[in-house]
């Protein structure tokens, strides 16, 4: 029986997110708002969903278009 080879992957020191995925910074300087201003909403339940990995905040791209839809002005 051959055994099968597996790729070993590079892990890079470098603090990088998938293209489905912004942190607090991308996102802030999308909306132009400061990092302490999506502290503050996620503090007070407020702002688009989100999820941590370790100490890093990380906001899926469908959440932060749901919360733009949802926040539309008329």
């Amino acid at each position: 029986m051959k055994r099968k080879k597996t790729m070993k992957s590079k892990v890079s020191n470098k603090q990088t997110t998938t293209s489905s995925s912004l942190n607090s910074t991308d996102l802030a300087n999308k909306w132009d708002i400061s990092v302490g201003t999506l502290a503050n909403w996620r503090a007070k339940g407020f702002g688009p969903r989100f999820f941590k990995v370790g100490r890093k905040v990380l906001y899926r791209d469908v959440e932060v278009s749901k919360f733009e839809v949802m926040n539309l002005v008329k």
